[in-house]
């Protein structure tokens, strides 16, 4: 991850002023060669690169600079596994709405005339079955109607996971809660700066309130050897002052799934996956489906469902020459968290080649 993300800070500030991709990338990429030099015992070890929502952009750079610098790491790794990632377009930070209005519509929160408009304004009904449609640069009509059907939307509503409960609060505690959820999570802030606050649902889970509280612990930060928050001035999660991540072409405009087709053909040994939980409306599973049948791969194992505990915990599509599509039903962004047992279960099936 880049530099002064989380706990991570550099002494160098100009890092701070345009981090890309790349930037993230060789960060990474230059933390794992030195953490091997220090645990030398996990060299040879099968090594996997995994990370879930932004780190659809993460996890396919780190791994190609891994395929790119050749040597002792690039020889232990066998793959990577991405769960509900920020791939093309379709994604809370960037401009195509196709996946995210379909979506809310498809589960009863937006009504269907508002729907319609929308997706015949926007030119939607061709876009699962034509790949070479581009949605990123919608036209003034496609605009307003989007923002009329997400009118609609209720509140309050984690668009994390829609079938997620949200706490209850006091009116005037939700007010606080929901500024500041707002300002640190992307999603919303995005939708509020291009539909508007009275158009845009509030979210106030419990979590995050309790997250920030236990990461910024004098006793977790020590147990994990990160400095002390008043050393940089900086409580987790905030990013230090004058930080900003590239919003174009070189990161959050980026197209990653243009970098796949390279490691079909460099490294076609290594097992991919794509995990998508399905009550999530941020990365909807749409859009993920969609992109990865626009890369054209001959399908080796088509549409079917995996289980747990004999009852259906999601469908798996998998092709040539080792990508897998898993969907994980009712879980939401962050599987791990909205649904241990199933995400368990999936992470050791993705492990040991076997189950799915």
């Amino acid at each position: 991850m880049p530099s002064g993300v989380g706990y991570s800070h550099s002494r160098n500030a100009n890092k701070y002023r345009n981090v890309t991709d790349a930037d993230a990338a060789a960060d990474t990429y230059a933390f794992l060669q030195r953490w091997l030099d220090v645990f030398s015992g996990y060299k040879g070890h099968p090594f996997y690169v995994t990370g879930e929502s932004y780190g659809g952009h993460y996890v396919p750079t780190i791994a190609k600079a891994i395929l790119d610098g050749g040597g002792p790491l690039l020889a232990q790794t066998k793959g990577f596994l991405i769960g509900n990632p920020g791939i093309n377009s379709d994604w809370y930070y960037n401009v195509n709405e196709y996946a995210f209005v379909t979506y809310m519509w498809s589960h009863g929160l937006i009504p269907s005339p508002a729907y319609t408009a929308a997706r015949d304004a926007c030119g939607w009904g061709s876009f699962l079955t034509d790949c070479r449609q581009d949605a990123t640069h919608p036209s003034p009509a496609c605009r307003a109607a989007t923002s009329a059907a997400l009118k609609y939307v209720p509140s309050p509503l984690d668009p994390y996971d829609v079938l997620a409960p949200t706490c209850a609060r006091t009116a005037a505690d939700a007010a606080v809660a929901d500024a500041s959820v707002v300002r640190d999570q992307p999603f919303l802030r995005r939708l509020r700066e291009t539909h508007g606050a009275d158009s845009t649902p509030r979210y106030d889970p419990c979590l995050s309130d309790l997250t920030p509280a236990y990461m910024n612990r004098a006793d977790v930060r020590a147990a994990v050897h990160a400095p002390p928050a008043s050393l940089h001035e900086r409580p987790w999660p905030t990013t230090p002052p004058g930080w900003h991540y590239n919003q174009g072409v070189a990161g959050e405009k980026a197209d990653i799934a243009r970098l796949f087709p390279d490691f079909f053909a460099r490294a076609p040994h290594w097992r991919l996956a794509v995990v998508s939980g399905t009550a999530d409306s941020a990365v909807p599973f749409l859009g993920t489906e969609r992109w990865m049948e626009c890369l054209g791969l001959p399908v080796e194992d088509d549409w079917r469902p995996w289980h747990l505990d004999r009852d259906v915990a999601g469908m798996v599509k998998r092709w040539a020459p080792d990508l897998s599509l898993v969907t994980v039903k009712g879980c939401g962004h962050t599987i791990p968290y909205s649904c241990p047992e199933k995400g368990l279960a999936f992470l050791n099936r993705y492990l040991n080649r076997s189950g799915l």
